[in-house]
């Protein structure tokens, strides 16, 4: 099933992006050097945006500090802490998100 991210406008110019979703595995503690793992992974393959799954944790920051970590290897990417098992960054601006399909054991995706 096709995912459709942005806005419409009255351009023809068709963009490309490049989506990685990836498990964190819970907030990429499970395994050693899994977090460094996770930032090496995304600076390799380089996605427009990634989405994250299993990023509710014990660790409020994961967000932040994975967009920390890339910014320290010339990667800008935005988003915000995420309460919920999904997380989404981006290399574009995410002006708002919306919460959908709540679960009682899962949380609500972005």
């Amino acid at each position: 099933m096709p995912f459709l991210f942005g806005s419409c406008s009255s351009s023809k110019e068709l963009i490309t992006l490049k989506v990685l979703q990836i498990n964190a595995w819970h907030q990429a503690t499970a395994v050693p050097d899994a977090f460094s793992g996770l930032v090496s992974i995304i600076n390799q393959t380089d996605p427009d945006i990634v989405l994250l799954s299993e990023v509710r944790g014990g660790n409020k920051n994961f967000i932040p500090q994975l967009l920390d970590s890339l910014k320290a290897l010339n990667k800008t990417y935005y988003g915000e802490v995420s309460h919920e098992s999904a997380g989404l960054i981006s290399k574009y601006k995410i002006d708002e998100n919306t919460l959908c399909c709540p679960s009682k054991v899962q949380g609500s995706m972005i």
